[in-house]
This record gives C-alpha cells, structure tokens and sequence, in this order.
C-alpha cells in the first residue's frame, strides 16, 4: 500500500524569488481596498498588503481567487491624501495570500510607489 504524505504547511516548499524580481519588495504593512468582479455588478473587500514593490504585492485577501483573475488595487499610502487603483492580476496564492502583479503601471505610478515606500520604511527606523 503507499503512503501519502498529508499536504499541509509544513510540507509545502516555499520559493525566494528574490533573485528573479524586476524590482524588490519592501516589508510593508498596508491598509487597502479591493475591487472584484462579481456576477451582479464589482464587489469591494478590505484586504492588507504587504511586501510592495513598483510591479507587485502580496495581498492577504478572504475571498476565492483564482490564478490569472484581474483586479482592482486600491492604495493609498500612510499619511498621503491621493488614493492609487492599480489593476492587478493574481499570479500565485497559498491559502488567503495572494501574490498580484500590477498591469502596466506608468512610470508615474511606479515613482509614487517608489517614494512612499521609501518614507514607509524610513518611519519605520
């Protein structure tokens, strides 16, 4: 008879994709808000975001996504008063974390990104 092996966290491998990134990821910790498309019109969820970079994020989200679903990102940085949506598309996810990359974000968006994370993580000092 063979053994199978339960999945649960501790046998699942983790990945550092660290080396392969366009961008690195800062340990933040971010309030924002979601926009899902659902069968009777979008449908809004708060969510927390965490390890942001220009091109991504992790987002710990309790809905069910799927890999490749498009959503909206709604940002909006600790002590700044504009509000930044992004659309996103799910590329991984394990259990209710979710790692999205940001649809062709402009330069412009890229830069506002850039500067709040770098006061986030100089607040943090």
């Amino acid at each position: 008879m063979k053994r199978i092996t339960p999945v649960g966290p501790e046998n699942i491998h983790m990945t550092d994709y660290s080396a392969i990134r366009r961008w690195p990821r800062c340990p933040v910790n971010l309030g924002l808000r979601v926009c899902i498309a659902a069968p009777f019109g979008n449908e809004y969820r708060l969510a927390n975001g965490r390890d942001v970079s220009q091109g991504g994020m992790a987002i710990y989200l309790p809905a069910e996504l799927e890999l490749g679903d498009t959503i909206g990102v709604e940002l909006l940085f600790p002590g700044s008063q504009e509000q930044m949506t992004l659309s996103a598309v799910v590329k991984n996810r394990l259990g209710f974390k979710y790692g999205v990359e940001f649809i062709s974000p402009s330069l412009e968006q890229q830069e506002v990104i850039l500067l709040n994370l770098k006061k986030l993580l100089a607040s943090q000092i």
